[in-house]
């Protein structure tokens, strides 16, 4: 690769200020999907914490037993020789429906509840698990699909549910790194390491083409350590992905920070086989985004590099067969599950290379719940069962019922006991409810207490079994006496038979109107009559202005009355003139006006300054200051200014602009220059020649050769002649339209190398 003259060369090294340039953006932008692991053949045969007695996983949550089994089961069938085998995507589609219900799984886990050790490893498995999801849910829609230049919206999504929460894969790289600040407010933030581990860089980026190469298992297990370690050795080795004579990876660049104090070359001896030789540290290669798919006898597929010996595939975790493929199309040994209860449709899985039998949801040894299942799968349904303390409730009438008894899928039962009710209702001296309270019934039956007049709010209660009511001080039983506007027989009737009681005696009520000079006073009423209101009543109408008679009518029938007497006011106004004050006479007629405010001359003010019922006249205005318009350009010979609106102004013609924003040839803001410093449009608005999106080109980073290509991040948009156009950063040289590129007036630069006529 370090043969590959000129312009590849040209971008490793005279743009490598421009390359970085865009470094913030891609550094959090990374193109992650999935963890990392090494099958190799050295690998043990079984995790013994993961297996129970009849062969179940055991050690975890059953959600992330599962999800892992799941999320093992895609990896084993998608990824082919260290690549995505998308022929056996379209070819098994149980593969896209395990990947959903492994996220969907995962993201049960509490990671707090995670042992130390398995926290990290979990974390990388999540995120990469759902980076696949999306990727393998874009190239679905185009099978071009990859993260470009300037869109990395899959990073950005908000797809990976866990602990409560959804994050991005932003964030758990943050966390993974050491540095979750993005979710410092998170109750899991806890579960990042403190400090970066630069291994952690072996297990990102796969799925990428110049990224390590994808596993065939999840990082997850017992043998986390060890695959990680060995992952690091396998992306070191590789002399295109990770190290070798054309240089390092970008990685090491992009994250220097995470492998200080002691930097890549203590890093690579550390990790990998070779040590440093053959290895160009200054040098970096160049890193591409492609989806890195399997294509047969494609040295970037070949994760070991080396042979391999055919041999019948067995679950080991080990690629036997040689066909890139772990532990596919092994068939389980007989009767390894138990079939029975609700393990009936259990079925022995290959897991992380050994036969295991995942517990279903709701599996229990020994078996404690009344459901009519039979959860501890050993044929009996309910069987042994032990009541739960405190189920049914041993007092009152209750005492009297048997123990709790289970009815299956409708659960425990506690036996009906003689005389219960719920609610308590009887008053007859018992706890029929069960509460430890006697006789605690919250209505009392109807009837108990009269219901009307002073009985309204009698209470009645439950004392001795039987029902009583409690009537008020004022109850009148049988004929009522008192003249007080009450029922205080609580018969429906108020002082009905009390001698001369025509008001109940002491009683107050509101009389009068409060309207004009009346106001409402208040009666009493005395030995049953009512005595005067209190308030001021109505008198005959006079010329005071004010509503004597109460009618909400003012000073109404009386002759030559306009005003009240001695009463003064503002004379009608007229433009900016005012004539002064009017006095009201004593005979309810207003006076001459005195004083008064004369006309002045017309000004730009918005005003009748001249007090003859017209507004900033144009031939009485006094000139104001000078205001000196613009001119030239859209602008045309200078005008003067005009009065509008109140103010002097300058009137412009259709096309002004005050800041120049428009590329149209035009001088729109009448400055003498035209369509400078214009605020540039979006860049894909802006047609640009099909040549520079040469995909071959791009590929192979020859952007100046004869194909003619122009990436994305070095275009820009001018304008010129009175239009936007798309141009590149650098000239093309020897294209055969003979294109000016970067828009400096001339095609094929002087700097572009002059190729001789063929024979010459």
């Amino acid at each position: 690769m370090r043969g590959v003259a000129g312009n590849r060369w040209f971008f490793r090294r005279g743009l490598w200020g421009v390359y970085w340039d865009f470094a913030p953006i891609w550094l959090g932008l990374l193109f992650l999907i999935a963890a990392c692991a090494d099958p190799g053949p050295e690998r043990t045969a079984a995790v013994d914490a993961g297996v129970g007695q009849d062969g179940a996983l055991a050690g975890h949550p059953a959600a992330l037993e599962q999800g892992l089994a799941a999320y093992a089961r895609v990896l084993g069938r998608l990824v082919r020789s260290g690549c995505l085998d998308l022929a056996a995507l379209e070819e098994d589609a149980a593969i896209a429906s395990d990947l959903a219900a492994a996220r969907l799984l995962l993201g049960q886990v509490e990671p707090h509840e995670l042992p130390v050790a398995a926290r990290l490893p979990f974390w990388i498995d999540l995120h990469n698990l759902c980076l696949l999801e999306g990727l393998l849910a874009g190239l679905q829609q185009d099978p071009d699909f990859h993260v470009g230049w300037y869109t990395f919206d899959l990073l950005r999504e908000r797809r990976c549910p866990v602990g409560g929460a959804v994050l991005t894969l932003t964030e758990i790289v943050s966390g993974v790194r050491g540095v979750p600040d993005l979710l410092a407010d998170r109750p899991f933030a806890q579960t990042f390491p403190t400090q970066v581990d630069p291994r952690v860089h072996c297990a990102l980026y796969q799925g990428a083409r110049s990224g390590p190469s994808l596993p065939a298992l999840p990082l997850s297990g017992d043998e986390a350590e060890v695959r990680l370690a060995r992952a690091c050795t396998r992306w070191l080795n590789h002399p295109w992905r990770g190290a070798g004579p054309d240089g390092l990876s970008a990685i090491f660049s992009w994250y220097a920070e995470d492998f200080q104090p002691a930097g890549p070359a203590a890093f690579l001896l550390a990790h990998r086989a070779r040590g440093l030789q053959d290895v160009d540290l200054e040098q970096r290669l160049s890193f591409s985004w492609l989806p890195d798919r399997y294509v047969p006898d494609d040295p970037y597929c070949r994760s070991d590099l080396g042979g391999c010996e055919p041999r019948p595939e067995e679950c080991n975790g080990v690629d036997d067969d040689c066909d890139g493929h772990v532990d596919e199309g092994v068939l389980p040994p007989p009767e390894l599950c138990t079939r029975q209860g609700i393990c009936r449709e259990l079925a022995p899985i290959c897991y992380q290379g050994r036969w295991a039998c995942l517990r279903p949801a709701g599996y229990e040894d020994p078996e404690v719940s009344c459901d009519g299942l039979d959860n501890d799968c050993d044929g009996q349904v309910d069987e042994e069962l032990t009541p739960p303390v405190g189920l049914c409730t041993l007092v009152g009438v209750c005492l009297a019922a048997g123990p709790p008894v289970c009815e299956g899928a409708a659960g425990w039962r506690c036996p009906a006991a003689p005389g219960y009710e719920e609610p308590e209702q009887s008053c007859d001296g018992q706890d029929n409810d069960c509460n430890g309270l006697v006789d605690d019934v919250p209505t009392p039956p109807a009837g108990v207490c009269k219901p009307f007049g002073v009985c309204v709010d009698a209470t009645a209660a439950c004392v001795a079994g039987e029902w009583q009511c409690t009537y008020p001080a004022t109850y009148e039983p049988n004929v009522e006496l008192s003249c007080d506007g009450r029922d205080n027989d609580c018969d429906g009737t108020t002082d009905e038979e009390v001698p001369n009681c025509n008001c109940p005696n002491g009683e107050l009520r509101e009389c009068g109107v409060d309207e004009g000079q009346c106001s409402k006073g208040i009666q009493r009423c005395y030995l049953g009559t009512w005595f005067a209101c209190s308030g001021l009543d109505p008198r005959a109408e006079t010329c005071d202005g004010l509503d004597n008679d109460c009618d909400g009518l003012t000073d109404e029938g009386l002759a030559g009355c306009e005003c009240v007497p001695g009463r003064a006011e503002p004379c009608p106004p007229r433009g900016q003139c005012y004539p002064g004050w009017r006095y009201c006479q004593p005979d309810g007629r207003w006076g001459e006006c005195y004083g008064a405010e004369l006309p002045e001359p017309e000004v730009c003010d918005g005003w009748d300054n001249d007090c003859d019922g017209e507004v900033d006249e144009a031939a009485e205005l006094v000139r104001g200051p000078e205001l000196t318009c613009r001119s030239g350009g859209v602008c045309g010979p200078e005008q003067p200014a005009v009065c509008h609106e109140g103010r002097w102004n300058c009137l412009y013609p259709l096309g002004f602009e005050p800041v120049e924003r428009s590329c149209d040839g035009l001088d729109n803001d009448c400055d003498g220059s035209t369509d400078e410093d214009l605020q540039l449009p979006d860049l894909h608005t802006v047609p640009y020649p099909v040549a520079w999106d040469d995909p071959e080109c791009w590929a192979g980073g020859d952007w100046e050769g004869p194909a003619g290509c122009c990436p994305p991040r070095f275009r820009v948009a001018r304008c010129r002649a009175g239009r936007f156009e798309a141009c590149c950063l650098f000239e093309i040289c020897g294209d055969a339209e003979g294109r000016d590129d970067d828009c400096d007036g001339r095609a094929d630069d002087p700097e572009c190398p002059v190729v001789p006529p063929a024979g010459g």
